[in-house]
């Protein structure tokens, strides 16, 4: 047999004809290269021993890795240590800034102290070992104490600065009593409060009970069973429901889902619940209070509604051949602090959603409300009209009565003037004849004269 070269010496692949693409490669295109022989026992042994020395090397990494873990652990555990020292020390600041006081109101020197000094050695004692001193000591320490926690708050006097550094002191000092003080009294405030927010909690709902007697029901009824809340409901507003003509004679599992579905409002004096050609999307139903129904000017009422009235019943049902459809027909104005219970139209279109037979019951008495309304708006028009005549006629008798009235006093009048006048006019046809008497009795004389 001929000798086979290496395969590096060997002939590159062969070419594939164009006529042989899209087939697999023919065998003589692959390489000619004998098998590698198989490894023997020492390289076996050898790869193992390699793999050995990389495993021991891997484990020593990670050994090495976690003494650096736990180097790091131990600096942050130091560095916790650290802070939380910090965090002890800031607490004893009070005290800290106390003690300095008392070194500097004693030495007169803020920038030089002697930590050997007896008043510094004395004080340290008072700190750590307070058994080992006397009792004397302790009480001046005591007093020392109390000068520097007046200062402090700024409550003491201190003495007259001299020194450049002790108005620096004395500035420094006074400001950090102050933010020490403000946030005690801060902190203390706050406990206050956070003690007594339950109470108040409770208080305002007692309020808003006591006062308006309105609560969210949905909210609070939620949480309970279907049938308890059902029979909540009925407890607390079937008597309202019933009051209301069209809902009177409907199924008792849709009048439970209109009362669940009722939502309590509040109105201050003088609130409009409604404006007369307002979009009317829900209806009221008066619980504890007085409505007025006034007209345009908000002053003249026409009408009070008081407790179990209701009104804008027609307006959600959306009845056809209603000349006012779903507009507001009238001006309702709060008198007082009002409590009403709002049924919405799309509540009440929901609940009708299932009781199809209740929804054409409804409409249709809806109509009858109508065209009751419309005979009695007709017949008051009608009434309208007779009373303005007849106060049209009571206003031309009246007027008449006047005249006469004007006429018999003016009668009156002439007549007075005509007895006034009388004793004038006698006197005067007295004083005449008079004057003709005597005028008579002249002439006589003369002419006898005359004659004589």
């Amino acid at each position: 047999m001929v000798p086979q070269a290496p395969c590096s010496a060997m002939a590159p692949e062969l070419p594939v004809p164009p006529w042989h693409s899209g087939l697999p490669d023919p065998p003589w295109r692959y390489s000619l290269c004998p098998s590698p022989a198989p490894a023997s026992r020492k390289e076996k042994k050898k790869e193992k021993e390699k793999e050995k020395e990389n495993e021991k090397e891997k484990e020593k990494e990670k050994e090495k890795e976690k003494e650096k873990e736990k180097e790091g652990v131990g600096i942050r555990l130091l560095i916790r240590h650290f802070y939380s020292v910090i965090f002890q020390s800031s607490k004893l600041s009070p005290l800290i800034i106390a003690h300095v006081n008392f070194i500097f109101s004693r030495t007169k020197e803020l920038f030089v102290i002697n930590p050997a000094g007896l008043l510094y050695y004395q004080w340290l004692l008072i700190i750590t070992i307070p058994v080992m001193y006397n009792w004397t000591a302790i009480i001046i320490r005591i007093n020392n104490l109390y000068w520097s926690t007046l200062t402090l708050t700024t409550i003491g006097e201190m003495p007259s600065p001299e020194l450049d550094s002790e108005f620096f002191f004395h500035v420094v000092d006074f400001l950090v009593g102050v933010l020490i003080f403000a946030t005690v009294v801060g902190n203390i405030a706050t406990m206050i409060s956070n003690m007594n927010a339950a109470q108040a909690q409770f208080q305002w709902f007692d309020f808003l009970w006591t006062n308006k007697k309105a609560q969210v029901e949905r909210e609070v009824l939620r949480y309970l069973p279907d049938k308890l809340r059902a029979e909540i409901g009925m407890n607390v507003h079937l008597d309202t429901l019933k009051k209301v003509r069209i809902f009177a004679d409907c199924e008792a599992g849709l009048v439970i889902e209109l009362m669940l579905k009722l939502r309590p409002q509040v109105f201050s004096p003088g609130d409009y619940i409604s404006r007369k050609g307002d979009i009317g999307r829900e209806m009221y139903i008066i619980k504890d209070c007085k409505l007025a129904v006034v007209a345009d000017d908000g002053v003249t009422q026409f009408v009070v509604l008081g407790d179990g009235s209701y009104f804008g019943e027609i307006s959600i049902l959306n009845i056809k051949g209603s000349k006012a459809g779903n507009r507001r027909t009238a001006n309702i104005q709060s008198i007082g602090y009002s409590d009403l219970f709002c049924l919405s139209k799309d509540d009440l279109m929901e609940a009708l959603t299932e009781y199809p037979d209740a929804k054409a019951m409804l409409e249709e008495k809806g109509r009858q409300i109508l065209q009751h309304d419309a005979k009695n708006t007709n017949q008051d028009e009608e009434d309208i009209k007779r009373r303005i005549a007849q106060i049209e006629r009571f206003a031309g008798e009246v007027v008449e009565d006047e005249d006469e009235e004007e006429e018999i006093e003016k009668k009156e009048e002439t007549e007075e003037q005509k007895k006034e006048e009388e004793p004038e006019k006698e006197k005067l046809e007295e004083d005449k004849e008079k004057t003709e008497e005597k005028g008579g009795k002249n002439g006589g004389s003369n002419q006898r004269g005359k004659e004589r």
